[in-house]
């Protein structure tokens, strides 16, 4: 096995979503998106817990885009503050190659 990445974020509907995949796919940052169905956000912001609906994106990367996938995030992400999570994975030998032809 060897080492990948996968990133999660929300966003406000499936089309930024779709814009961004597509934003990161041609700067080659991430070799692939998985847009998640909508479902209900709870949370908090200031002393308000607010509802509504968003979606997922599941990004998978190798670990040395990390750096330049926050930043395209920090930059390209309609939120002030978007949830964004980062997290190691362990991939088979093909889907790494995979990984390395399409990304960076």
């Amino acid at each position: 096995m060897t080492k990948a990445l996968l990133a999660y974020t929300t966003i406000c509907d499936g089309e930024e979503a779709r814009k961004l995949a597509h934003l990161l796919l041609t700067e080659r940052i991430i070799a692939c998106a998985n847009i998640l169905p909508p479902h209900q956000a709870i949370y908090r912001d200031d002393e308000d817990i607010h509802e509504g609906f968003e979606v997922g994106l599941l990004l998978k990367l190798l670990p040395d885009q990390e750096t330049s996938l926050r930043a395209a995030i920090a930059k390209y992400h309609p939120y002030d503050i978007p949830a964004f999570l980062v997290w190691d994975a362990q991939t088979t030998t093909q889907f790494h190659e995979f990984l390395k032809t399409s990304c960076g």
